[in-house]
């Protein structure tokens, strides 16, 4: 029979974990709410996520961790939180758009620290982040599908509304399984990567092809650096199933060539005003230089920032003679930036603005060490991939987004804290086992000193 000890442990592990799912529930649930409606149930959401978070905290046992770098940039994480209303207030604009911007990192610090008791308590917790973050982003990559499909939009407004936030990390999770698995990954895991394809075919944009493209570069220096559990044979087999993910993917691209007709159609377009009419790039760009000539006017601005969730204006010198791209940017947003690290300096100045990008950079710089246990370096891939997307698209334009990017960068930091500890460890033990040898008396009595230094 388990003991009271053992027993109370397992329970508070058991409501942990539910605690979890639940959590995980409001990323694949959350969804876009059109302009001229409420978005009361997204309220609810967020809410809920955060109560769930609440429980989750007061429940988890506490542990001794040495899982210093993610406490660190989860502690970092909430130091930037904590200033931010302060910039809000400095600048006296409409606080409800400051707290719109907000809640996705808000929400992203709960993941950060959800990441890290998970894994404070036990490293096997990993595998459970990774089912919590994969099995999230397919409902949540669902649930755009469907919303998008139903809604009877025409094909160029179609692509806005079917690509969930968290599609990027299916395809790279999918994607990464494949490769290194093969058969073995499972029929949903095929599922997935096919729809995940389909859906970044359907959406017309480019900046998913970037990052699948990143994704196949970092997954390809795991061969030419590889950890310590890529055996012989497992990259062999890696070797073949990229043969076969290439007949696979060409079936793909000529299936959905034969289906859709008309998405080809807009894809050769939007190909053909590559360059200097191009009116999505210009309006990024545009959306950005405004921002950065609003930080070169006004010191205080350069500092602190504007504020989140302030009014950002488009310079419209790169705009001219590109009606299509001028329309757009006419009106004032109060939304995140596209371009996601220029809006997070625009937003908080040279004091906090690098923080965002320091924690991205410090995720794909541990994920993908040669040291990095298998889970953790999927993760700091799909960083990559995230990160490049966010050149422009903001990473943390959406409730679920900042959900599913604070477990990934808590998946990818913990991986190689516990592989530097492993040799650390047996360096121990054997300086160890050396001194007791040493102190072991001779049979004659006493250990002498030339013995001693031998």
């Amino acid at each position: 029979m388990r003991s009271n000890a053992s027993s109370t442990r397992y329970s508070s592990a058991s409501i942990g974990r539910t605690l979890f799912g639940l959590y995980c529930l409001g990323a694949a649930l959350d969804f876009h709410s059109s302009q001229d409606v409420g978005n009361t149930f997204q309220i609810c959401l967020g809410a809920f996520c955060c109560l769930v978070f609440a429980l989750f905290a007061l429940n988890v046992r506490r542990t001794k961790s040495s899982l210093t770098l993610l406490r660190r940039v989860a502690w970092l994480w909430w130091v930037y939180l904590a200033t931010t209303p302060l910039v809000a207030l400095l600048r006296g604009y409409d606080f409800t758009h400051y707290l719109r911007v907000a809640l996705p990192q808000f929400l992203m610090g709960t993941s950060l620290m959800m990441g890290y008791l998970l894994l404070s308590e036990s490293k096997a917790n990993a595998a459970l982040i990774f089912k919590g973050l994969f099995y999230c982003s397919i409902c949540s990559s669902l649930i755009y599908l469907i919303r998008g499909l139903t809604s009877g939009a025409s094909l160029e407004n179609l692509r806005y509304t079917i690509a969930s936030p968290l599609l990027i990390i299916v395809v790279s999770f999918a994607l990464y399984r494949l490769l290194f698995e093969g058969a073995k990954s499972g029929f949903l895991n095929l599922v997935a990567l096919v729809g995940g394809l389909c859906v970044v075919f359907l959406t017309v944009t480019r900046s998913y092809y970037v990052s699948i493209a990143s994704l196949i570069l970092a997954i390809a220096l795991i061969l030419f650096r590889p950890p310590s559990w890529l055996k012989r044979g497992l990259r062999r087999r890696l070797i073949w199933n990229l043969v076969l993910l290439s007949l696979v993917l060409g079936v793909f691209a000529a299936g959905m060539t034969i289906m859709f007709p008309d998405v080809l159609a807009h894809w050769s377009a939007r190909s053909a005003s590559l360059g200097a009419q191009d009116p999505t790039t210009l309006t990024r760009l545009a959306e950005a230089a405004g921002e950065i000539e609003a930080m070169r006017a006004d010191t205080s601005h350069l500092l602190f920032g504007s504020g989140l969730g302030s009014e950002h204006k488009y310079d419209e010198r790169l705009l001219i003679g590109v009606a299509e791209a001028k329309a757009e940017a006419s009106g004032i947003n109060f939304s995140p930036g596209h371009i996601g690290w220029v809006y997070q300096f625009y937003a908080c100045g040279l004091l906090l603005g690098w923080v965002s990008l320091f924690a991205f950079i410090v995720a794909i710089w541990k994920g993908n060490s040669s040291q990095t246990p298998y889970v953790a370096r999927m993760a700091g891939i799909a960083v990559i991939a995230v990160f490049v997307t966010s050149t422009m698209g903001n990473m943390l334009g959406d409730r679920s987004s900042g959900l599913g990017m604070g477990l990934l960068i808590a998946l990818s930091l913990y991986g190689v804290e516990s592989a530097e500890k492993a040799p650390k460890a047996r360096q121990v033990i054997r300086r160890r086992i050396l001194l007791s040898r040493l102190s072991r008396p001779a049979l004659g009595g006493s250990i002498s000193p030339s013995a001693s230094v031998e």
